[in-house]
């Protein structure tokens, strides 16, 4: 993603004088690697792998940048650190703190609220060059792009290759301290690069392996190996066998196309050690653009060599705005909507190449070592105050406490007509989709709201769920359900269960067995946290209501869901229903259009969370009425059962009486 082979093309003059030769070809492929992404991130499904063009640049990163340092040692005998890290930091850093800066102060009008729930720590994150590790930490899957999506999510791999560039400068001044050559550098590449793709096979999983810099660190590895074992006879061989290594090239670069329509971030092969047999495929590619040959010449057309030349800024702006410009705010999806987003892309990519990184590399600007780092300094230090101040903190992990949004006086309600009932006090509780039914009712005024819902947190007690065929999170995090509701049930009437997705997840129990959504387990371990719930309640004799479970978006790539789990979550709410008299159900299913209309993209903009202002409304006019009908309802009716009782002016559920079955 970076800009290294325009050493010799009127760029930083102290990096020209390295005698890199420029090969047109080369920004031809960073402009492949490039348009695979973004169409990846158009998420019109025509190219489901072209997150493999992000290995590409890795590849081709680590290949440029050590013939770089292999250059300069041939030319001076040394590395100039200084020198190495001030011309990497003039071509990477400005654009980056722009956009993350951008990104930080447009979210205060543009983003989401599940947006914003991450956007702090990725920002903070990518600052630093750390976004990789942010996101392996916090348990950030990149497939929740298109769901749970964040603005700097992207910045991952350009914290991979910042660390790398880092590392690779540092191992050839060590290796040039010892008197070592350039094929030892090629060796110990190689080497690395075997280990990385041994530890990432053996002992790496999921998003970890994804994400890791340890994982990925092959990709990067192979081109610097190439460019030490071979170095400039990879540049004489290109004239020598041009026939072979054009064609090879072409070969390369079909497949990889090929991969890229073929695969996706579940397919296998990703996740079994394979992504450095890419890399090779990468690296054909980059021999092939530098060979004169059919390849050369079609991957040196003007137009690719054009977005090559601002890949950088295409890969850095595009996903802030693919994901602010949407379906929603727009009015209209598919092609029309990609066509949209890639203009406003190329309009902020070309503004930001012409105004700031191109008078910065051939330093028509801050021309001073002193006068740059001052200023980069500066526009550090402003992203890390906006991220700290102005977005709302967010920690590593969801926040588990609970939180009272709202207060009203306490009362005792008792049978009759729903206007007897005053003041109504809610413990809500769940997942997400809870937190934000909470929030929404917390907007009433005779509404007082508790609020214990908690990201990703299904109610019965799993130490990992399976939202995807290959990927596992821990819930380590989430608290007991049963001892939420002990604990708060004395200042609460009412509990209302919200649990949304994850409860129609897979999960591994404590005892490690795998329980699917409608089996035998599944049924009995809600069943007996249902039990477990009954026992908390009835010395308080506080009623449970369960929100039917609305249908999401049909996006089960991205969600997790599928139609028959929703089928089994929701029978499970029925089977509670009709087991228990102290619990109902609301449906607001009618309320809600299809979540995949453009009414219901409004009402739901990723698929399962209610718009902000949508939720207000909705928990005014139909939410809150009917819970506090329903309430008065379910009092009316326990009395009459023989399920709640009164004795010495405190009121509990006879248990055995509450047993519909009985």
């Amino acid at each position: 993603m970076n800009q290294a082979n325009e050493a010799t093309r009127g760029s930083d003059p102290a990096e020209a004088a390295l005698k890199v030769d420029y090969r047109p070809g080369l920004d031809g492929l960073r402009a492949v690697a490039v348009v695979l992404v973004l169409v990846f991130h158009s998420d019109l499904g025509w190219l489901p792998g072209g997150f493999l063009g992000v290995s590409v640049f890795f590849t081709l990163s680590g290949f440029l940048i050590t013939s770089l340092l292999v250059s300069e040692v041939g030319n001076f005998g040394r590395v100039n650190l200084a020198n190495f890290w001030e011309r990497r930091f003039r071509r990477l850093l400005p654009p980056a703190l722009i956009t993350i800066i951008g990104v930080c102060v447009a979210s205060i009008w543009l983003s989401t609220s599940v947006e914003q729930s991450r956007l702090r720590g990725d920002a903070l994150a990518s600052v630093f060059y750390m976004s990789n590790w942010r996101s392996i930490l916090a348990d950030l899957s990149y497939e929740e792009i298109f769901s749970t999506t964040s603005p700097l999510i992207h910045l991952w791999s350009l914290a991979i290759e910042e660390q790398m560039y880092v590392l690779i400068p540092l191992i050839v001044v060590v290796l040039t301290f010892l008197g070592c050559g350039r094929r030892a550098l090629g060796v110990s590449a190689l080497i690395l690069a075997g280990v990385s793709t041994v530890v990432a096979t053996l002992f790496l999983a999921g998003d970890r392996l994804y994400y890791g810099t340890d994982a990925r660190a092959a990709e990067l590895l192979l081109g610097v190996a190439a460019a030490g074992l071979f170095g400039p006879r990879v540049w004489a061989n290109a004239t020598r066998f041009p026939k072979v290594l054009s064609w090879l090239g072409i070969g390369a670069l079909l497949a990889i196309v090929v991969l890229a329509r073929l695969s996706s971030t579940n397919s296998t092969w990703i996740y079994a050690g394979l992504l450095p047999a890419f890399a090779v495929l990468s690296l054909i590619c980059v021999v092939g653009a530098i060979t004169p040959g059919p390849l050369g010449t079609l991957l040196s057309r003007r137009p690719l060599v054009a977005i090559g030349k601002v890949s950088y800024g295409l890969y850095l702006f595009h996903w802030p705005i693919f994901t602010w410009v949407n379906e929603v705010r727009i009015g209209f999806g598919g092609v029309g909507l990609f066509c949209v987003r890639l203009a406003a892309t190329v309009v902020v990519t070309v503004s930001s190449y012409v105004l700031i990184e191109k008078p910065l590399r051939e330093r028509r600007i801050l021309e001073s070592r002193r006068s740059f780092l001052g200023a980069i300094a500066g526009a550090t230090a402003c992203a890390v105050v906006i991220a700290a101040v102005v977005l709302n903190p967010v920690s590593g992990r969801p926040a588990t406490e609970v939180r009272v949004l709202s207060t009203v006086p306490s009362t005792v309600p008792t049978s009759g007509a729903p206007g007897a009932v005053g003041p109504l006090r809610i413990l809500v509780i769940g997942d997400s989709t809870a937190e934000n039914v909470a929030r929404a009712l917390a907007d009433v005024d005779t509404i007082g709201v508790v609020s214990a819902g908690i990201l990703g947190c299904p109610l019965v007690t799993a130490e990992e769920v399976f939202d995807r065929p290959r990927e596992t999170h821990s819930r380590s995090y989430c608290p007991e359900t049963v001892d939420t509701v002990r604990t708060n049930i004395a200042s609460v009437d009412l509990v209302f269960i919200v649990g949304g997705v994850p409860n129609q997840w897979s999960y591994r129990s404590p005892s490690g067995d795998l329980v699917a959504p409608g089996s035998a387990r599944y049924t009995a371990d809600f069943d007996s946290l249902m039990g477990a719930l009954a026992e908390a309640v009835a010395p308080r004799a506080v009623p449970i209501v369960v929100l039917d479970n609305p249908s999401t978006r049909a996006d089960e790539g991205v969600l997790g869901d599928e139609s028959e789990a929703q089928r089994a979550w929701r029978s499970q709410i029925e089977r509670w229903s009709n087991t228990w008299e102290f619990v109902a159900r609301i449906n607001i299913d009618d309320a809600l259009a299809d979540p995949d209309s453009e009414l219901g993209r409004e009402q739901r903009p990723d698929g399962v969370h209610l718009e902000e202002v949508f939720a207000a409304e909705l928990a005014r006019t139909r939410l809150v009425p009917e819970l506090r009908s329903l309430y008065v309802d379910l009092i009316g009716r326990l009395e009459a059962s023989g399920c709640l009782v009164t004795t010495d002016d405190r009121k509990t559920f006879d248990l055995e009486s509450c047993l519909k079955a009985r």
